[in-house]
């Protein structure tokens, strides 16, 4: 399944942001799935992993270091998201 990215950078900070996921498709990124994809030995080298989903009006942003672990907020991953 090939799924759009993009890699952007904040003060430092490098994010692997994914746009626009419908719901069923947030599900595909488990925590090692993350893990995987943040490994600093591949060639993306990232700090944390970023899903955006459309909730009708809103928008969801969540945040996973690149352990996997989720957390509740990052600053320089809004503003990369903005």
């Amino acid at each position: 399944m090939k799924i759009p990215f993009y890699k952007c950078n904040s003060k430092g900070n490098d994010f692997i942001i994914v746009p626009f996921l419908k719901n069923h498709e947030s599900y595909f990124f488990t925590e090692k799935k993350i893990r995987q994809i943040c490994n600093y030995k591949s060639e993306y080298s990232v700090d944390g992993f970023i899903t955006l989903r459309n909730n009708g009006h809103n928008f969801i942003m969540d945040y996973y270091n690149n352990d996997g672990t989720w957390e509740t907020f990052c600053l320089n991953g809004l503003i990369c998201c903005v």
